[in-house]
């Protein structure tokens, strides 16, 4: 095989790995993870609440007391059993 040839066949393999990672780098995250994106929203009658499934993040919209004006609070996470019971514990109205 000529040296020419050899070439060729090297700098077509690096042109083609090069356009596939800057094909994957660009490809939109709903399709990299096969969902529906890194945010998801939940609601119920009363409240809405954002969840980041990229940090694991979550916030829950409040209205000011006028309607007028609306804030994402982030939400405490509880990491332990422990951290759950307490809140329980001082919380026995929420349960």
């Amino acid at each position: 095989m000529s040296k020419q040839v050899l070439l060729s066949i090297v700098l077509t393999v690096l042109v083609l790995a090069a356009a596939a990672v800057l094909w994957h780098r660009t490809e939109p995250a709903s399709a990299q993870s096969g969902g529906a994106g890194p945010y998801q929203v939940a609601a119920d009658d009363e409240n809405f609440m954002l969840y980041d499934a990229g940090n694991g993040k979550c916030w829950v919209l409040l209205r000011s007391a006028t309607g007028d004006k609306f804030a994402w609070a982030p939400v405490k996470q509880l990491d332990t059993e422990s951290q759950a019971t307490n809140w329980r514990l001082r919380n026995p109205d929420k349960n």
